[in-house]
């Protein structure tokens, strides 16, 4: 599952090649459209288009009825209302697709964030040989700790203030020690980084003088930590920097006007399918801005969100085996006097990658796991916001 968890960017997983397009679009428990029935100026210009029809269809305006025909005051030609909603088409297309590039480099820096810190702690696994265990047993505390800080800032306290309940509950998960807690409660986010950096390459400079590898080896590895603060640094830049507020007000005005000339225009057509072809037409300008508004934050709790809880553990679980495991010299040897004895044959390996032998199986990630969950599944807790 944690596998799984880790190559699904949302919460929810499915197979594109599983259901035909008709079926697919009858299936809105998880589509945007529930989000676009919610949004009152939807219904305002629905409510606006039916009204209008209504009284053209009955009459009621048969002392105006001259201001809707050619020529009229109230008259649209189709023409025009293409033109305007062409335009409209392509800036939102534009805003979607900044928005999904912004939510792709998003994840990529949490990725990279989660296997940094694997690699932190496997080059003091690996290069460290003779010191103190618990040594990389700290880093990695910290580096778990800062993973915490890191992205509950994000989903919870944008602001880089932490309250006190915050660092009691990290206290109490064993995140931080107390000690610990009482220098960094007082700093803001910034420092933190800064400060758990320090502390980071000062046990890396204290398992170096237990087992010294050298300037080269230390160098990198002392590299890569500085490398795990600033992806850090980098998702934070991101998250903060949206599309300027300009072009989102550009977009959600063309499309407010495209909701008023739609509903005028098409409350003209005698039939019912005006009203419901301009219903499900503006839905689908709506649905394609929730779309995009929501993959601007990717750190809540919808289908498009990280599944940063599922993540972490993941993480946490692989950490921890990392940390466990022993290297078996005899392990190697056999492997080597195996290889000597027989060579892999190429055909036999791609008839291992062309034939299907595992049965797909794509399951919605379930987030109701975490609420019965303890031990190191306690950090993905915190993220959720729910008491450890």
């Amino acid at each position: 599952r944690g596998l799984r968890s880790l190559c699904a960017m949302t919460y929810f997983s499915y197979d594109p090649t599983e259901h035909g397009f008709l079926t697919v679009t009858w299936m809105c428990s998880r589509a945007v459209f529930p989000r676009v029935l919610q949004k009152p100026g939807y219904w305002a210009f629905v409510i606006l288009n039916c009204t209008l029809w209504a009284c053209l269809k009955l009459d009621l305006f048969s002392s105006f009825g001259e201001m809707f025909e050619q020529g009229g005051l109230f008259w649209l030609d189709g023409g025009h209302l293409k033109i305007i909603g062409a335009l409209l088409i392509f800036f939102e297309v534009l805003y979607t697709s900044q928005c999904y590039k912004r939510y792709f480099m998003m994840g990529t820096q949490v990725q990279d964030l989660f296997q940094t810190a694997m690699k932190c702690v496997l080059d003091h696994k690996v290069y460290f040989t003779k010191a103190d265990p618990t040594l990389c047993k700290l880093l990695a505390k910290w580096l778990r700790g800062q993973l915490l800080l890191a992205f509950k800032e994000l989903k919870h306290c944008r602001s880089g203030e932490f309250a006190e309940e915050h660092w009691e509950e990290l206290q109490s998960i064993g995140a931080f020690s107390q000690q610990e807690v009482s220098i960094l409660a007082d700093k803001r986010m910034t420092q933190i980084r800064y400060t758990m950096l320090h502390w980071q390459m000062a046990v890396t400079n204290e398992a170096d003088a237990q087992s010294p590898r050298g300037p080269p080896i230390l160098f990198g590895i002392m590299s890569r930590i500085v490398h795990f603060h600033d992806a850090q640094r980098i998702l934070w830049q991101i998250n903060s920097m949206p599309v300027p507020y300009v072009y989102f007000h550009l977009v959600n005005s063309m499309i407010s006007c495209q909701g008023f000339l739609g509903a005028i225009s098409m409350a003209e057509t005698p039939s019912i399918v005006g009203p419901i072809s301009f219903s499900l037409s503006f839905a689908l300008f709506v649905g394609m801005l929730e779309v995009a508004k929501a993959m601007s934050d990717p750190f809540g709790n919808g289908d498009v969100d990280y599944p940063l809880e599922d993540w972490f553990e993941a993480f946490t679980e692989n950490n921890a085996g990392m940390q466990a495991q022993k290297v078996v010299l005899d392990d190697f040897t056999a492997s080597l006097e195996q290889s000597k004895q027989r060579t892999a044959s190429t055909k036999l390996l791609s008839t291992f990658l062309s034939e299907d032998k595992v049965q797909k199986s794509v399951t919605p990630v379930s987030r109701s796991y975490f609420a019965s969950s303890n031990g190191d599944t306690q950090g993905s807790k915190l993220l959720d916001g729910s008491p450890a």
